[in-house]
């Protein structure tokens, strides 16, 4: 029931935590939980984490990082749309999110990185920078490529909204975009909190855009037990929710590297004490790719502690490619 064979128990531990004075560090957890669930499509578990998140941090910032986050986990512009609604619930929106289809379940994103481990110059990609619309330049090239040119530019500072208004302009002209979408990616965009926009919008420009990737059909109301919502329990946080984006997640990292002196932690590497297979980043993005290619649905994915990833050259290149690792 939480507690480990040190004694240490994990509700005790979260209690102490959040009592007047005390370290305050679930806090930090409580979000990263709610980002895993979401991710996981659990919608009984990221409800409770969102109640903890509002209680801790304040009334709707679970749903402003449901905002935040909806581009890193998919490719939902029906959903983008519906978070930023005023009359939108909580409740709604969790169950929304968890339905949506998730971006490793579509090839053309694996497709997308792909290209991403060798981006050709533009001049070199065909059309080069004498394309006339941007539209065209992004099928001429790769999106990484033109993404890298203008990140890589000394100039580009003034130059990236510049970019991303008249990408979104064009896609509006040609009907690829709604309004109501416009009016996402340019809230996302002047708020500086955003993941993936870029992405979504190039993956339109270049008509890579799934049909099926605004698809979730009516929420189901899933109910949820009252207890999970009213403050008078916290569930133990599993061991995915201590990813490196945490102090504790760090903590257990710099542990693993103590214990295994010299060893390189990446794909396929037994991690414990964390558990990585849903943590945040591009390696961990990998697992999920391949793991749905073995079981074809995200919810079976939990099942397989890793994937069976040999050195293959699509590997080597993915891993000389993702530098920042963890």
């Amino acid at each position: 029931m939480g507690f480990r064979a040190d004694g240490w128990c994990a509700h005790l531990g979260i209690a102490r935590d959040l009592a007047p004075g005390g370290p305050q560090r679930s806090r930090y957890l409580f979000k990263s939980a709610l980002h895993k669930e979401l991710r996981r499509g659990d919608v009984s578990a990221a409800s409770h984490w969102a109640a903890w998140v509002d209680r801790t941090f304040g009334p709707s910032t679970s749903l402003a990082y449901l905002r935040k986050i909806w581009s890193e986990e998919t490719l939902n512009l029906d959903l983008a749309v519906r978070l930023h609604r005023d009359d939108v619930e909580l409740g709604e929106a969790i169950a929304l999110f968890c339905q949506s289809k998730k971006v490793w379940e579509f090839p053309q994103v694996w497709a997308a990185m792909e290209r991403a481990w060798g981006p050709l110059p533009l001049e070199e990609a065909g059309g080069g920078t004498g394309a006339r619309t941007l539209s065209a330049r992004v099928r001429a090239a790769d999106y990484d490529a033109l993404i890298r040119q203008f990140n890589g530019s000394a100039k580009f500072g003034r130059r990236r909204a510049e970019f991303r208004s008249r990408l979104v302009a064009e896609l509006v002209d040609a009907g690829r975009l709604s309004v109501e979408q416009q009016r996402v990616f340019e809230l996302r965009f002047a708020s500086g909190r955003y993941e993936a926009e870029d992405l979504v919008l190039l993956l339109l420009a270049g008509r890579l855009m799934p049909a099926e990737a605004s698809a979730y059909g009516v929420a189901r109301a899933e109910p949820v037990p009252r207890r999970l919502l009213d403050g008078s329990c916290v569930l133990a946080f599993p061991d995915y929710v201590y990813d490196y984006h945490t102090v504790a997640g760090r903590e257990r990292l710099a542990r693993w590297d103590e214990e295994n002196p010299g060893r390189s932690l990446r794909l396929g590497v037994d991690t414990d004490p964390i558990d990585l297979r849903w943590a945040g980043g591009t390696m961990t993005l990998f697992w999920r790719f391949e793991a749905f290619r073995q079981v074809g649905s995200t919810a079976a994915m939990d099942r397989l502690r890793w994937v069976d990833v040999r050195p293959t050259a699509r590997w080597r290149r993915f891993v000389a490619w993702n530098e920042d690792w963890p």
